[in-house]
């Protein structure tokens, strides 16, 4: 059975909520299929990240779509990714990802 192991890594800043949440879906499904989330430090210049691992079964060989949304507990202020405050850190090298990978199976 063909395997799936995704995994998610965000770096955010928040000016407002106090918890981050993102969210793993899958095609079109309404449902989460992994959470992961963070306490914010809430400070200028002090970012949290959100890391996460998914690991599935394919099901079919089929194309499949993997989305992340993030949003906050409270739903208010500016979440601003790979930066701080609505602006970018490092240079603009401080990154976000999703890295989805294929395990084949032994025969």
């Amino acid at each position: 059975t063909l395997k799936i192991d995704v995994v998610v890594h965000i770096s955010h800043n928040d000016s407002d909520n106090y918890r981050l949440i993102a969210a793993l879906f899958r095609d079109s499904g309404a449902s989460a299929v992994a959470v992961g989330q963070s306490i914010n430090v809430s400070y200028p210049g002090y970012g949290t990240c959100i890391a996460f691992t998914h690991y599935m079964s394919a099901g079919s060989t089929a194309l499949t779509t993997f989305e992340v949304r993030v949003g906050g507990d409270r739903n208010e202020g500016l979440v601003t990714f790979n930066g701080d405050n609505g602006t970018r850190k490092y240079g603009g090298t401080l990154a976000s990802s999703i890295t989805i990978t294929e395990v084949g199976s032994q025969f």
